[in-house]
């Protein structure tokens, strides 16, 4: 990690702990809580989309599975909270794993059609399986995190989520920095081309498949612990429209789109709170202007202007 951005993750890190601890106010915990669920959520989108460049359509689906195993783990089998959020991202991992052998054997729009279907059927059984999942009505019941008997306070459950929001950024910073990254760059560009190389597109594609979705396994785990009550509809088709909206927003492929991403969907849930039917017109007219005005996201556009102002302050490097 370069200078600048250390210091720059050290600077995020201090801000994401410190204010809502400081803070007396719950309601400003909340928000951030839902703030560094978002930045885990997204960042594993990032890997397959942002990274890999497959168009994965089933990440609400996986965020929905990651949540609902956790919760019906702890509430239906009694299973203490943390056997629960730990076993919500393998469920999720294994489920990628099986979805990722046909369906990343596709290729452009035929993917991300599979995994659309594969997100839709899961909503679909969520709302279902009634004795399960509580359908529409969603489970409820779901006790508060605890850990050795100790049953964790708002602030204190925040912390554990900042913690893994901010190990997941790092994790990021590696992948980009690693073989792994440059091939799934590579892979983003062309895949006959990487294939040319001696790159494994499949198995590639797979893991990165997989490891998005473990991410969204522990977003959904600690979705269901904060809140306590889940329901489908959190999980539906337009979620995932969001997701994917915030990533390219935010910057994919790079370590800080999915905090920009998280900003902006955090902000747009607290300030269409009231309006949520004008989400999707509001947030669809911002990524068309984006999009057009900053193709590569906001962190990428930032990016591409510093290195050439650094370029004109020292043309000889």
């Amino acid at each position: 990690m370069k200078k600048n951005n250390i210091l720059i993750f050290i600077g995020f890190a201090a801000f994401l702990i410190l204010a809502p601890v400081i803070s007396p106010d719950q309601y400003i915990t909340s928000v951030f809580v839902s703030f560094c669920i978002k930045i885990i959520l997204l960042t594993g989108l990032n890997v397959i989309l942002g990274f890999a460049g497959q168009m994965s359509m089933a990440h609400a689906g996986f965020y929905g599975l990651g949540a609902y195993t956790a919760g019906i783990l702890a509430v239906k089998l009694s299973l203490p909270p943390l056997l629960a959020l730990i076993a919500a991202p393998v469920a999720v991992a294994l489920v990628a794993f099986v979805l990722g052998l046909p369906s990343l054997r596709l290729h452009g729009n035929y993917f991300g059609m599979a995994t659309l279907g594969a997100g839709m059927v899961l909503y679909l059984v969520f709302g279902a399986a009634r004795n399960i999942t509580g359908g529409p009505n969603g489970l409820m019941g779901i006790p508060a995190f605890s850990l050795a008997g100790h049953p964790f306070s708002l602030k204190e459950i925040y912390l554990v989520i900042a913690c893994f929001a901010l190990l997941g950024l790092l994790c990021i910073n590696n992948l980009s920095r690693s073989h792994m990254g440059f091939a799934l760059r590579a892979l983003s560009v062309s895949e006959d081309g990487a294939a040319s190389v001696g790159i494994d597109a499949f198995r590639l594609k797979l893991s990165a498949f997989v490891v998005s979705g473990v991410f969204a396994g522990f977003a959904g785990g600690f979705q269901t612990f904060q809140s306590r009550f889940i329901t489908p509809e959190t999980f539906a088709f337009f979620p995932t429209v969001l997701m994917i909206i915030a990533i390219v927003l935010g910057g994919g492929g790079t370590q800080w789109g999915p905090v920009i991403g998280a900003l902006l969907l955090t902000v747009a849930d607290e300030l269409l709170a009231v309006y949520p039917d004008l989400k999707p017109l509001i947030l669809g007219s911002v990524f068309i202007l984006i999009v057009l005005r900053f193709p590569g996201g906001i962190i990428g556009t930032l990016g591409t202007y510093m290195a050439q102002r650094q370029e004109k302050e020292d043309p000889a490097s």
